[in-house]
């Protein structure tokens, strides 16, 4: 009766092991999850093997090799125990229902835990070599104990088989516990994507794991691979990188796999199979399996031929053509689809670089006219050259797009004749986006720019305000070059685009240097800038690209910048930034007599020499009343501008600047500041609370109110 009941309690406990699978990736875990997913046979009890130890079978795994089948197992050992057990006792027995048995080997990283240390649990992986027809329902493992003082010296302890319908993978949805270095981490796949393309499909797969253990762990080497429903295994490549990928506790982190498949007649039912490689006894290499899981059916199948390159030929040879990026920009009330094609010459021979031609057609069946943007510069293809074509088009800002069609044509006497097309999905717009401190590289023949953002201010107006960026364009060509205009939009972190405003000067760059322009949005009072970017390009009109402002119709080539802190007001006066200059003042005095008040200033001026051409400065110094917020003295002054009435040149400045009192009320408490101006709209960049003291020099940074 005993031994009747023992094998029913073996069978239920195979079903539960195949019915756990189901359950749902859970978010970070709390202590008492760690428990429950330790074992992904939970549902069913430990097997007592006496001494107060016991076994439990936690994964088992099947997938096909060269030789057959793998099969791995692991089992975790439980001492409760008050002395460490020694594992060289154990070991486990594999065998199948009809006799055969097969070799289990230990994983090299197990047979380092020789002991299981009393109160704690050991995981133990074992692996064999089967045939190419067993199943994991064929198959039973058994654990035994060697002991000399029975027949065969070995001791039957427990024994584990799988009922008919087992197979070891998880089902859709479900998620495993993969033990890895003694702690456990909860895996899924989450999507599979397939994209259609000359050849077959690319295969898109995100592997999601949380580590349920309070220690960090590093993902071990892992082989992926996506098993089509024939049981056919295609190897995917991780496009995440893998490098020193560790699994913080608690922390949902996501593996990113790609792979090439050939055309499939079925497209359904796919798998997601992840191995390890261990060394054989003889130092060859085996593949055993981790996992095996049912990809959830979220498979989107593309109908689109997606291609980024193309060539045609003519009288004069061979073009060869790289749709090298696709943007889609606010410019507005709409936006702009702007399409960069790269044209090389591959052949032995100059070819001229014609006009073309472009045309949108979206979603198959709605035009839009492509406007090509020349490059003056270009004025053929040498041997091995190459030039960039922009096309862009306007389209409806809310207009939801999911396939595109980019074509090049010419005029072939009275028709129009297309030479070649890309097809892109609606999701292959991109823009670069460039950190803080970093630079945005443009090379394109003839305009060879680097652009950083040097600095960010906010202006303050008396109904709005508004956001600028101090953006450095570096000539990085080997001539002198007057540089293109660049324009185009902030947005805030809601959405909002703020149409941006160019101010630029006039004027050549040496190579190396830079021109220093201002782009600046107005904004309604107290706009959050924070998480601003700015999505700036390089300007165009009819006739191609602008230097100025002037007649712009949008704009290429563009990237997304993110913003740097702005710098806070002070109450020093010294270091100040005025677009390429720098202010130190030396001296700030005060004084009040019975008819006038007095306003010494010492200043010294640095430029930048490395900018060359920038827009002239202007700034304010103000003497305002604490109680009233009336200007006592405003005065502009520009900088290096001969015709301004009070004009600061580079090196030390003097200047003294009076006001008759007249009627005016004067106190006793007075808040002397500095502001940069532009276009009406100050920002200040220094100010102090003083008194009227003609022996205070109020630059000096010790100086108090007091």
């Amino acid at each position: 009766m005993k031994r009747k009941l023992r094998k029913t309690f073996l069978l239920t406990a195979g079903i539960a092991l195949g019915s756990s699978a189901i359950l749902p990736l859970l978010p970070a875990a709390t202590p008492s999850v760690v428990a429950a997913s330790t074992a992904i046979a939970s549902p069913y009890k430990e097997i007592s093997i006496g001494n107060q130890l016991s076994v439990k079978l936690i994964d088992s795994n099947l997938i096909p090799n060269e030789n057959g089948n793998v099969a791995s197992f692991t089992i975790s050992f439980n001492n409760n125990g008050s002395k460490d057990v020694q594992f060289i006792d154990y070991w486990a027995r594999l065998r199948s229902n009809s006799g055969a048995q097969y070799t289990l080997t230990l994983l090299d990283t197990d047979k380092k835990k020789s002991k299981i240390a009393s109160k704690t649990s050991q995981t133990y992986t074992f692996y064999a070599q089967v045939g190419s027809k067993e199943t994991l329902s064929n198959l039973n493992l058994q654990m035994i104990k060697f002991d000399f003082s029975v027949p065969g010296f070995e001791k039957s302890l427990a024994k584990f088989s799988f009922p008919q319908v087992f197979t070891g993978t998880i089902k859709s949805g479900g998620f495993k516990a993969i033990p890895i270095s003694n702690s456990f981490v909860n895996t899924r796949p989450e999507s599979l994507s397939l994209n259609k393309t000359l050849s077959g499909y690319k295969a898109k797969v995100k592997f999601m794991l949380r580590n349920v253990s309070k220690v960090t762990i590093p993902l071990p080497a892992y082989d992926y691979y996506i098993q089509s429903a024939e049981g056919n295994m295609y190897k995917l490549t991780p496009t995440t990188k893998l490098e020193n990928f560790m699994l913080e506790p608690g922390v949902l982190k996501e593996v990113a796999l790609s792979a090439d498949l050939p055309a499939l007649s079925n497209t359904t039912n796919f798998r997601l199979v992840v191995t390890q490689s261990v060394s054989s006894k003889d130092g060859d290499k085996i593949t055993i399996p981790v996992g095996s899981y049912v990809i959830p059916n979220k498979q989107v199948v593309e109908n689109t031929t997606v291609n980024t390159k193309a060539s045609y030929s003519n009288d004069f040879g061979t073009y060869d053509a790289e749709l090298t990026s696709l943007q889609r920009l606010p410019w507005l009330s709409s936006d702009n689809v702007v399409a960069q094609v790269v044209i090389r010459n591959k052949g032995n021979s100059y070819l001229p670089l014609p006009t073309y031609l472009g045309k949108f057609v979206l979603d198959n069946n709605v035009n839009v006219d492509a406007k090509e943007v020349q490059n003056t510069a270009d004025v053929g293809l040498a041997p091995g050259a190459q030039a960039i074509v922009y096309l862009y088009g306007t389209i409806p800002y809310n207009y939801t797009l999911n396939d595109i069609n980019i074509s090049l044509g010419q005029k072939d006497e009275s028709e129009e004749v297309t030479l070649l097309s890309f097809n892109q999905k609606g999701n292959a717009f991109k823009l670069p986006t460039i950190a803080v401190g970093q630079t945005y590289e443009s090379k394109d023949n003839g305009r060879e720019v680097a652009i950083s953002i040097d600095s960010i201010r906010t202006y303050t107006g008396t109904s709005s305000d508004f956001v600028a960026a101090y953006v450095n364009v570096t000539n990085a060509q080997q001539r002198n070059a007057e540089l293109n205009a660049w324009t185009g939009y902030f947005k805030t972190s809601d959405g909002v685009y703020r149409s941006a405003k160019l101010i630029k000067a006039k004027g050549s760059v040496t190579p190396g240097h830079k021109e220093q322009i201002v782009l600046y949005a107005d904004l309604p009072k107290n706009t959050d800038t924070k998480d601003m970017q700015l999505i700036i390009g390089e300007g165009v009109t009819e006739k191609g690209f602008a230097a100025t402002e002037e007649g712009l119709l949008g704009y290429v080539n563009a990237a997304t910048f993110q913003i740097p802190s702005e710098v806070p007001t002070n109450n020093q006066f010294q270091n100040l930034k005025v677009g390429p200059y720098t202010l130190n003042f030396s001296s700030l005095i005060t004084h009040l007599d019975v008819n006038e008040i007095k306003f010494g200033i010492n200043v010294d001026i640095e430029r930048d020499y490395s900018v060359d051409v920038f827009s002239p400065r202007k700034i304010t110094v103000k003497i305002e009343d604490i109680g009233t917020g009336k200007s006592i003295i405003s005065e502009e002054i520009e900088i290096e501008n001969p015709q301004a009435t009070h004009n600061w040149k580079q090196g030390f400045n003097t200047d003294l600047i009076t006001k008759d009192l007249g009627s005016t009320m004067v106190g006793s408490n007075y808040m002397l500041s500095i502001y940069e101006t532009i276009d009406g709209k100050t920002k200040q960049l220094a100010s102090k609370s003083i008194t009227w003291n003609p022996f205070t020099n109020w630059a000096d940074p010790n100086s108090i109110n007091s």
